[in-house]
């Protein structure tokens, strides 16, 4: 219950008590008038923030339209009840009294009406979810070094943010006359490409031409990365996490890398090149037939396995594996 007895004028004391102290949206207040005076009034008005609502010569009543049918005024004593209330009553309401004989006098009271909280109250931004002024929240969050709160619990920051802050975040949120509980808001985080790897199927590690092969690229995005490949640093039309090279031949060798793309982090990403000493993949054509008496060498095609083609050395040409036969063919290395 609220009371104000300040009031202008040297004979008449004026009360105005607000019932209930705040109002919710809705609901009804009373504004009870009470005063020392035995004499009737002569002139009674009502304003809020200002603008008049209702004024009285004591006979007859005028409302202003915009509140018509939601105001009771009792005549004999000047006392209003403003009903069906919304957030925009709230304001500095004050009655003007003339009774016959004695001075004018004014008085005044404040009025403020909450609502009952709804969802679309909270509204989160990219990283600082933030309630309007007047509220009390508390966020449901893992704390951590990276998590800030203000003083005013109004607004929580992240940073830096990262990938696997995926955590469904919760604020409750309370006023005098209500509280409720935001249904979970979950942060969209977007990153990479990052981790760009090829795999070969089927893996070799040596194939002979006519075999189909099919490379295929893998990254760590979001949103899933976007493909495209290149031969020789040179883009190639294919596009899609898969490329595949059907009937190879030696004309196909070469260094292939795989670009990954992020449309949102609009980032770019390759592969790496593995060069002879990493694991590659070699491509040897047809044999041609049995393999002349030729000095040769042994000579690893991946690093880390037992030597499986002997290097014939460039003076007397071909390749000999170690089964007897001879490739005319220069044996191509598929490099990824």
């Amino acid at each position: 219950m609220l009371c104000c007895e300040h009031c202008q004028g040297q004979s008449l004391q004026v009360t105005i008590v607000l019932k209930p102290d705040v109002g919710t949206v809705g609901d009804s207040v009373q504004f009870l008038v009470s005063t020392d005076s035995h004499n009737g009034f002569s002139f009674i008005s009502w304003t809020v923030n200002g603008s008049t609502i209702l004024t009285s010569d004591g006979t007859n009543t005028i409302t202003y339209p915009v509140y018509n049918g939601r105001i009771n005024f009792d005549i004999t004593t000047g006392s209003l009840e403003l009903k069906s209330l919304t957030l925009h009553d709230s304001g500095s309401y004050q009655v003007q009294i003339q009774t016959s004989g004695e001075s004018e006098v004014q008085q005044q009271v404040s009025l403020k009406v909450l609502g009952e909280l709804q969802h679309k109250l909270i509204h989160p931004s990219i990283i600082q979810p933030t309630y309007p002024t007047g509220l009390q929240g508390v966020w449901s969050l893992s704390q951590n070094e990276r998590v800030h709160l203000s003083a005013d619990n109004r607004t929580f920051t992240i940073s830096p943010v990262l990938r696997f802050d995926q955590e469904p975040i919760y604020c409750s949120v309370t006023n005098i006359v209500s509280n409720t509980t935001r249904k979970a808001i979950s942060i969209n985080i977007n990153f990479g490409p990052d981790n760009v790897a090829v795999t070969v199927s089927p893996p070799g590690p040596i194939f002979t031409s006519g075999t189909s092969l099919i490379l295929s690229c893998s990254a760590q995005s979001k949103p899933p990365a976007q493909f495209q490949w290149a031969l020789n640093d040179t883009l190639l039309s294919q596009r899609g996490d898969k490329l595949q090279l059907m009937n190879i031949k030696g004309s196909q060798s070469g260094n292939y890398t795989c670009w990954a793309h992020n449309t949102r982090t609009l980032r770019y990403h390759l592969s790496e090149r593995l060069d002879r000493t990493g694991p590659s993949v070699s491509v040897c054509l047809d044999v041609a037939h049995p393999a002349p008496h030729v000095s040769a060498t042994l000579e690893p095609l991946v690093h880390g396995r037992d030597p499986t083609v002997l290097r014939v050395p460039q003076e007397q040409g071909g390749l000999v594996t170690q089964d007897g036969l001879e490739r005319r063919e220069t044996c191509v290395r598929l490099g990824l």
